[in-house]
């Protein structure tokens, strides 16, 4: 799901032929979403229900648990994952999501060491958070600018046009806006929408 609509990019002046021109710039919202998802190594389309499985190390009754995803809404639960078709003996209570921290941490009976476990866990967003809908449109910018160039000029992938003394370099559609980067590690109330932290 696109983080930012169409109706978002005419506030950034852009204007379009809604028959002709509208399913590439839906395609636009959507390929600058997943180049958002690339750069902050996680998702922000709402899900419920994920599981992701890692090891924690348990001390002194308590362990940390770093999931894949960081917008957690909801953790339903933590649980060891059986060895060699073991039963699970030891149990894992009260997990929460510190948000300020990019962890789960949880109580558990299991003597200390290091074990596999499943976190199931819901995350994203049901309505997305202003600034990252900045930073999306602010990515669709240079893929805009590429695809009302080659409109205009009726050429495609060149890297500057020059008539008279008017010269137009294309953008690199490849590389983030440095400002859509800044809004990127900086939003989420200062706590970036780039997860940075390895995973368990």
């Amino acid at each position: 799901m696109a983080y930012c609509t169409p109706g978002d990019l005419k506030e950034l002046g852009y204007s379009w032929d809604d028959a002709t021109d509208l399913p590439y710039i839906t395609q636009i919202c959507e390929t600058a979403s997943q180049t958002i998802d690339s750069y902050c190594k996680q998702s922000f389309t709402a899900q419920t229900g994920y599981q992701d499985t890692g090891v924690v190390r348990v001390k002194e009754g308590t362990l940390k648990y770093f999931p894949k995803k960081l917008t957690i809404t909801n953790v339903s639960s933590i649980a060891f994952l059986p060895f060699n078709n073991q039963p699970v003996v030891y149990h894992i209570t009260n997990p929460s999501f510190m948000n300020d921290k990019g962890f789960i941490w949880a109580y558990t009976d299991a003597p200390d060491g290091s074990y596999y476990v499943t976190a199931t866990y819901d995350y994203g967003f049901a309505t997305f958070p202003m600034d990252l809908v900045k930073a999306t449109m602010l990515a669709c910018a240079p893929l805009l600018d590429d695809y009302f160039l080659s409109q205009e000029s009726n050429v495609s992938m060149v890297r500057s046009i020059k008539q008279g003394e008017l010269t137009i370099n294309r953008e690199d559609t490849h590389s983030m806006p440095q400002n859509a980067i800044d809004i990127l590690n900086g939003g989420n109330d200062g706590l970036g929408y780039v997860r940075v932290r390895a995973t368990s």
